[in-house]
């Protein structure tokens, strides 16, 4: 028998070792090409939805955005809309945007001096990313506020004496001066003409913003209505005189306690004297004649309210005397209406006098006639003024620092700090 050299075993045993070894050494390399290829494809999935992510946030900041574009183009923003979504899944760029608006006080038009929080949502892929801001509101005062007399239409002095404090009085249209004095400054958009001008005269000017024909509507709002039909009448003609109005004294009705009164004239003439009042008159549909007359001291129950706000044209010929209360047989300061008003004095006597003057503002919507002694703080009209008699304008700035209702425009401005993510629930 033939036999095989001992080495012949060993030596297969190798050749078959380095195949094994080999084949190991390959099907690692495989391994590891297949761990390579999985991690390079997670991270290539991480990438991408960490670009998804970033696109995702980016909707959600133009969704924002894009709600506060949709608030600085309409005015009526707060009765078009309401609280809730105003966007929901549109298409925009590689993903979609939704948009929610919610007023944290109550209903949208609650108030227009509200504040609103927008949320935007991205969505790009599967990521999805919400932002939230909010918008305060942010008054600014007609410049009808910054002058003590302003016209929408043309200002003629008619043999008067006018003394303006604290800045010019302006027009819209033009001024003309018929043999008066204007102690003061004069602007208009148009010409100024005639003599008695004792200050700086410019034409040209801007044109000076006047409230909206909806001035009155807040007032309206939150004041009690006065029944044309429960005041005194003689030959035709509706009088409040003698009397005190006031926030807890209202003799034709129940009080209202911030002083806010309606009277709604029907297309009657109504004539004020011999008053106090302590509030906001709010005059509607006078007719023509329809005056504030001799003796009235008259300031606001609340500081930065207007006096008077007339919806159509009225007349202030009001006198240098005094209001008597022995003369009326009326007591004008009893509890509750102190002189000075709020925290000055009150009693139970017919013995004071009170000087004759609005202090306040007062706004007149058509054309405004002054004539006798006129003492008030702003005068604005819508239409034209025609002064006669002798007129003292003390300016207040309280209404351009703090304009009442009907008296600035609004814009919503992104308050400070108020970026924040919103994570879901």
């Amino acid at each position: 028998m033939k036999r095989t050299p001992a080495f012949y075993g060993a030596s297969v045993f190798r050749r078959g070792g380095a195949y094994l070894a080999a084949l190991g050494l390959g099907m690692l390399v495989v391994a590891i090409g297949v761990g390579s290829l999985a991690t390079a494809r997670v991270r290539s999935r991480t990438a991408n939805l960490t670009l998804a992510t970033a696109a995702a946030r980016e909707n959600a900041r133009s969704a924002v955005e894009l709600g506060r574009a949709i608030i600085s183009r309409n005015s009526n923003w707060r009765t078009a809309r309401a609280n809730g979504a105003w966007i929901t899944g549109q298409q925009f760029g590689v993903g979609t945007i939704t948009l929610s608006v919610q007023n944290p006080n109550g209903a949208l038009n609650r108030s227009e001096l509200d504040p609103v929080v927008l949320t935007g949502t991205g969505e790009v892929g599967l990521a999805r990313q919400s932002l939230s801001a909010q918008l305060e509101a942010v008054r600014t005062p007609l410049s009808c506020l910054t002058v003590p007399m302003s016209s929408g239409g043309l200002v003629t002095l008619n043999y008067s004496n006018v003394n303006p404090t604290g800045g010019p009085i302006t027009s819209n249209g033009g001024i003309t001066s018929v043999l008066a004095t204007l102690n003061g400054d004069a602007e208009a958009v148009g010409s100024i003409l005639g003599t008695g001008f004792r200050g700086k005269t410019t034409t040209g000017v801007a044109p000076r913003a006047l409230p909206s024909s909806s001035v009155a509507a807040p007032y309206i709002a939150d004041g009690t209505a006065i029944p044309i039909s429960s005041l005194p009448a003689t030959s035709g003609v509706r009088y409040l005189r003698q009397t005190l109005l006031s926030p807890r004294t209202n003799p034709f009705g129940p009080p209202n306690a911030a002083g806010i009164y309606i009277i709604d004239c029907a297309s009657q003439k109504l004539i004020i004297d011999n008053c106090r009042i302590v509030g906001t008159l709010v005059i509607l549909n006078p007719a023509a004649g329809s005056e504030v007359r001799n003796g009235v001291h008259w300031t606001p129950a609340i500081s930065n309210y207007p006096c008077l706000i007339v919806m159509g044209g009225f007349g202030l010929a009001l006198s240098a005397t005094t209001v008597s209360e022995s003369s009326i047989g009326v007591n004008l300061n009893p509890p509750g209406a102190p002189y000075p008003y709020p925290s000055g004095s009150s009693n139970t006597t017919t013995t004071d006098t009170y000087p004759t003057i609005i202090d306040g503002l007062v706004y007149i919507a058509g054309t405004a006639n002054l004539s006798g002694t006129v003492r008030v703080d702003l005068l604005i009209a819508g239409g034209a003024i025609n002064a006669g008699g002798t007129v003292h304008l003390t300016y207040d700035d309280t209404y351009a620092k703090s304009p009442p209702p009907g008296f600035f425009t609004v814009t919503m401005r992104l308050a400070s700090g108020s970026w924040r993510r919103v994570v879901a629930d």
